[in-house]
């Protein structure tokens, strides 16, 4: 698999041979989409795919902590230079094989800002096989993300706003 603008790689790169679900939500998604969401990581991970995410906003990091408790394989992408974030769990998840940590950025670039984000959600979707959104608030960054998805990728939405 070719990864078009991808800068660098850290974990078990077999991971992207796996069905991969790309998980967003925006920063303030209501209480309700984290029960959805907790509800649709119970089911999501009986299956053999990895959660593709940058693991960003609030909704996001409590999936990744349910991932890593449970030691689901997940592609955690970067909006900033490659290093290993620090997050329970993320160590274990590395040696196991059930984590890889991808960027498109050059090491020296150390915080993620607005751009940088737009650019690793894009690289998300494009690395992904299906999207789900927990939540997307109207006019958010998410929104906005959805609309430039492509016709092809299936989308489904958690809770709608």
């Amino acid at each position: 698999m070719e990864l078009v603008g991808l800068g660098a790689m850290l974990g078990n790169p077999e991971l992207l041979r796996l069905h991969k679900t790309a998980f967003f939500a925006s920063r303030s998604s209501p209480s309700e989409a984290v029960t959805l969401a907790r509800g649709w990581f119970e089911k999501r991970c009986r299956d053999n795919g990895c959660i593709v995410s940058g693991f960003q906003v609030p909704l996001e990091k409590v999936l990744l902590d349910w991932l890593l408790v449970a030691g689901h394989p997940l592609v955690w992408v970067l909006a900033r230079g490659l290093a290993l974030p620090s997050f329970p769990g993320a160590d274990r998840a590395l040696a196991k094989g059930d984590l890889l940590v991808v960027t498109r950025y050059a090491e020296s670039v150390s915080h993620p800002c607005r751009d940088k984000c737009r650019q690793r959600n894009r690289l998300i979707v494009e690395l992904s096989d299906e999207i789900v959104v927990a939540y997307a608030a109207k006019g958010g960054e998410v929104a906005k993300l959805c609309a430039e998805i492509p016709a092809e990728k299936p989308v489904s939405f958690l809770a709608k706003a």
